[in-house]
């Protein structure tokens, strides 16, 4: 039995998997619209060491914080999204009249949008280091790891968003009121090492801060106690927003 659902569920990310990305907006927003970023301020500031920066290029920090913004665009906009698309055309619904679970409907979503990040970051770091010689001081390890508890979070901010209402135009004028922000304040778009003192404090009440200081510490090589402290409030994250989502999830 176990061997049949898993062997479902691989089916619905491979369809899924197809569909999402020949969705243009989705594509752009995930791999291209960071490279586009990459492109225009490595042209700019280049990767020289900066005093701004501890020594270290401006590619060197801005490259793990776009990761930290392909992984917010999949997991708080594209995600929720497409569950709601679901719901509303009451596909969740019939899913209940068939061998296969919704909840492997959600975890083919999840998946999906995960494997859409790794590859969409692959390709930003690649074009970072093939045209301004990003340099990497971390462990490939510690970024991976933390790669994925940014991912598991912010997808359980996702997942409740999507809880919250059964219409996708509501559920994409909540998505993008929490997406804007976070991006902007987090460091995901715009260095917080060079953002006022007002701004840099309010950064910190934003889940995804911690999100990009893992990825950029880890990057550079910083490991330090204040990585336990990121990752617990990221665990901590997950784990409130997915109690949440089990509890106020509607199927229909």
């Amino acid at each position: 039995m176990d061997r049949v659902i898993i062997r479902s569920t691989v089916q619905l990310v491979k369809f899924e998997f197809r569909q999402i990305t020949r969705i243009f907006p989705n594509m752009f927003f995930s791999a291209f619209f960071p490279l586009l970023l990459l492109l225009v301020f490595g042209s700019l500031y280049g990767n020289e060491p900066s005093e701004e920066f501890y020594g270290f290029g401006t590619i060197d920090i801005l490259t793990p914080s776009y990761v930290g913004m392909i992984i917010a665009v999949n997991s708080l906009v594209h995600l929720p999204l497409s569950v709601s698309f679901y719901r509303e055309l009451k596909v969740l619904k019939r899913f209940m009249a068939t061998p296969i679970n919704p909840i492997q409907v959600l975890i083919s979503q999840y998946v999906v949008y995960f494997i859409i990040s790794v590859l969409s970051s692959a390709i930003l770091i690649a074009m970072s280091f093939a045209v301004f010689g990003l340099e990497f001081h971390g462990k490939p390890l510690y970024f991976a790891l933390y790669f994925v508890v940014s991912s598991l979070s912010m997808s359980a901010i996702g997942f409740f968003i999507t809880s919250l209402t059964s219409k996708t135009k509501t559920c994409s004028a909540i998505s993008n009121f929490i997406y804007f922000p976070m991006i902007f304040l987090s460091g995901a778009s715009f260095a917080t090492e060079l953002m006022p003192p007002n701004m840099e404090y309010i950064s910190k009440f934003i889940p995804l801060t911690y999100s990009v200081n893992l990825l950029k510490e880890s990057w550079i090589g910083n490991i330090s106690m204040d990585h336990r402290t990121n990752i617990f409030l990221l665990l901590g994250i997950f784990v409130v927003f997915i109690a949440a989502s089990t509890i106020t999830f509607k199927w229909e």
